[in-house]
């Protein structure tokens, strides 16, 4: 008797004719088309044995002799094994043991391409989004309570704080799961502030979800990380802005923040969680945001440099004053460089010849209300957790797939194309745009169809480094 199960690290998915399998933290997956679609199906948490898999899918798909049937699965299970996607074991025990071998879990890796079929996942699901919108990942804020005033958030100071009552958090996450949601990420605010956080995560875990966290780790202590063990979390996301107390607490507003936030890691990383720093570079910390990724490689530690401000969602512009000028965000490219393998592999994944534009025309600028759903504390949705202010429903007043499905909002962003932005198709350094819907509403006082020049400059600036770089003769 050999049994066989999801590997407890692995997820899967299955959409309108397509099946999806992957390991949160390898990152390695694979996509499964018609054929192979029930092969996939027939393996669960719940432990099974083979032969009666093969019995399953004998009745299942009766126009393959059985026999062709147990040696497409064995070979199947062989293959998702040796990924971390599936275990298998003799007896219960065995299979216990078996999914308790430790392996490496790193965080800093591109995306591995899949191993039993030649498609790409993320190509297929850039495609796929477009024509069958599909809620594939969702961002809650439990809380929009926090306890830092960081000078860059786009969150207005003056908003009342208000958390999602524990009950709606459970009806939503139900929701996700009946519509095939895979990735859910809780923030706020600050989400540790929610009074029932820990109650929230394991039932995001009994729901089956790949599951992130997006905290300034100031209050984590010994019960929320046997809470983030226990619920299996994929990634504890945070962020460092400088190893010099004054400079990080300065930019987040409370004195000893640095060294709170330091001793959260710190707790999150003995609990072999993966951690995730983003460090966004402003005026304020200009002169000292490389002690982070110095601090960062030490540990190896995943560190993410972003230098693009975003308005607040109320219009105000006030946070652009902490902005780098073009000559300092220059530096800083050159400088990420160094650390971030991420910038590097874009860099020289760009074709120095030319492209054919005609075949952007019609293609999405970006995933925002056709693969994720941003649900504010107050329960109102946008299409990301920047783009507040483009409200497309509430889910105290409707159904989120009534939402998903129906938003007359939703279904105006899901239009809009490169088509939409003719200028920017004629650009040279066109394959070096970031184009964000929400950078774009929030500076323009609601127009998203108007970019800014600030992102036309830091376009035409990394295109100018790359070819300097990369592709200079």
């Amino acid at each position: 008797m050999t049994l066989v199960k999801l590997h407890p690290d692995a997820f899967s998915r299955f959409y309108d004719g397509v099946g999806y399998i992957v390991n949160q933290f390898t990152r390695t997956n694979n996509l499964f088309d018609i054929n192979e679609l029930d092969y996939l199906k027939a393996i669960a948490r719940i432990p099974r044995d083979t032969d009666d898999i093969v019995a399953d899918l004998q009745i299942q798909i009766p126009h393959i002799p059985v026999d062709q049937i147990k040696a497409n699965f064995c070979k199947l299970v062989v293959v998702l094994e040796n990924e971390k996607l599936v275990v298998t074991g003799e007896s219960l025990e065995e299979l216990k043991t078996n999914e308790s071998v430790a392996y490496e879990k790193p965080y800093n890796i591109l995306e591995q391409g899949n191993t039993v079929q030649s498609i790409n996942p993320a190509i297929f699901f850039y495609s796929y989004f477009d024509k069958h919108p599909t809620l594939f990942a969702s961002q809650i804020d439990l809380t929009s309570h926090c306890n830092f005033t960081c000078r860059h958030c786009f969150y207005p100071p003056e908003r009342i704080p208000v958390s999602l009552d524990t009950g709606l958090v459970f009806d939503v996450l139900d929701q996700l799961a009946e519509m095939g949601t895979l990735i859910v990420t809780f923030s706020g605010g600050e989400p540790l502030l929610h009074k029932d956080f820990g109650k929230i995560l394991l039932k995001a875990r009994r729901n089956d979800f790949i599951i992130t966290i997006q905290s300034n780790a100031f209050l984590v202590d010994e019960r929320v990380t046997e809470y983030l063990r226990e619920a299996n979390v994929c990634t504890f996301q945070t962020s460092l802005y400088s190893m010099k107390p004054d400079d990080h607490d300065r930019i987040t507003g409370l004195p000893g923040s640095l060294k709170k936030t330091l001793q959260g890691i710190e707790l999150v990383g003995q609990s072999s969680i993966p951690i995730c720093v983003g460090c966004h570079v402003m005026k304020s910390n200009r002169h000292s945001y490389m002690s982070v990724l110095e601090w960062s490689a030490k540990r190896g530690v995943r560190c993410m440099v972003d230098f693009f401000m975003m308005a607040r969602s109320n219009f105000c512009t006030e946070n652009l004053g902490e902005s780098l000028n073009m000559k300092d965000t220059e530096e800083v490219t050159r400088e990420m460089l160094q650390y971030e393998n991420k910038y590097v592999e874009f860099g020289k994944s760009i074709k120095k010849a030319s492209i054919d534009i005609n075949s952007f025309r019609n293609k999405p600028i970006c995933d925002a209300g056709k693969s994720m759903l941003y649900i504010s504390s107050d329960g109102d949705c946008y299409p990301c957790a920047g783009f507040v202010g483009y409200n497309v429903g509430n889910v105290r007043q409707l159904p989120v797939k009534d939402i998903w499905n129906n938003s007359d909002m939703l279904s105006r962003l899901r239009s809009v194309t490169w088509n939409d932005f003719p200028e920017c198709l004629e650009c040279e350094a066109f394959q070096y745009c970031s184009m964000c819907f929400a950078r774009n509403f929030n500076e323009n006082k609601g127009n998203m169809l108007k970019h800014t020049s600030h992102q036309c400059d830091i376009t035409h600036l990394n295109m100018r480094v790359a070819t300097e770089r990369w592709f200079k003769s």
